[in-house]
């Protein structure tokens, strides 16, 4: 799993590498102009458009049939019916696309998450900062402290039946990294808690290799699976992406972006969806 997540961010950071130079706004909407291509591209090479198309002419021969014997119930009631099978078929010839189509906009929109989601903590703003450990972990020893920075830190609130500890800390500015001391352990768990330089995302969620919720933070480095560490989360507030003066939650522009692009291509080229 570690290999292939690698692999995705890597090769997702070069489909975004056009993009990076523009303002998050921009670079959103050139992102989602580009999915919604794809997302036509993948639906028009795996359905089958003439059965689409045979299957929409009979939906509109029911709804007109419907319209000229709507005062005779027995055809209404036979029009409903047919008219009821025929969106069954159709909802069943897009299914295929549909599942061919999960899987892609599910791996850009978690690349896009990591850009997008949080916002990084400025300078004295109160952070909080949560730690799981493995069972038996004496949590009274655990500690954290902000590398090369004073800054203020409250806790750790300590919660034995989840074997959590929760910090909350005030970043100095110019702070990049935590240190998570857990038992015994002298040197700690470096965590990120600043962009890295010239890049736009930053992880939330930090986990030991091959648990499955890694791949939904390509970014971050595996925490150590030598240490009693099972899972560190920084609770960083939502972004929002500027408009007008307005913050707008980066799924609203994805979506919008995209599902406009795909119609305007579907228009463009005939594609019956």
């Amino acid at each position: 799993m570690e290999l292939l997540t690698g692999i995705l961010h890597s090769l997702f950071s070069l489909i975004f590498l056009p993009f990076d130079q523009l303002p998050p706004l921009w670079e959103l909407l050139g992102v989602s102009m580009l999915t919604g291509a794809v997302m036509i591209a993948i639906a028009a090479a795996t359905s089958r458009q003439d059965k689409l198309r045979h299957i929409k002419d009979q939906l509109k021969a029911d709804l007109l049939s419907m319209r000229l014997y709507q005062y005779d119930a027995a055809v209404m009631l036979k029009n409903i019916g047919r008219l009821f099978l025929n969106n069954l078929r159709y909802m069943r010839q897009l299914l295929r696309p549909m599942l061919f189509l999960v899987l892609p906009v599910s791996l850009i929109m978690i690349q896009l998450s990591i850009r997008y989601q949080y916002r990084p903590a400025g300078s004295e703003e109160p952070l909080l900062v949560s730690a799981v450990f493995e069972p038996g972990t004496n949590l009274q020893a655990v500690d954290l402290n902000i590398e090369h920075s004073r800054g203020d830190i409250t806790g750790p609130l300590r919660i034995p039946a989840e074997q959590t500890a929760y910090w909350r800390v005030s970043l100095p500015a110019g702070t990049s990294f935590l240190r998570i001391f857990s038992p015994g352990d002298s040197a700690g768990v470096r965590i990120p808690v600043a962009r890295p330089p010239g890049q736009r995302f930053i992880s939330g969620s930090f986990y030991r290799p091959g648990d499955y919720r890694r791949f939904l933070e390509p970014a971050a480095d595996p925490l150590p699976p030598s240490k009693p560490i099972r899972h560190v989360r920084i609770h960083y507030r939502p972004a929002s992406i500027g408009l007008d003066g307005a913050g707008i939650h980066w799924l609203y522009i994805f979506f919008i972006g995209s599902i406009l692009t795909g119609l305007l291509i579907k228009t463009a080229f005939g594609i019956t969806l």
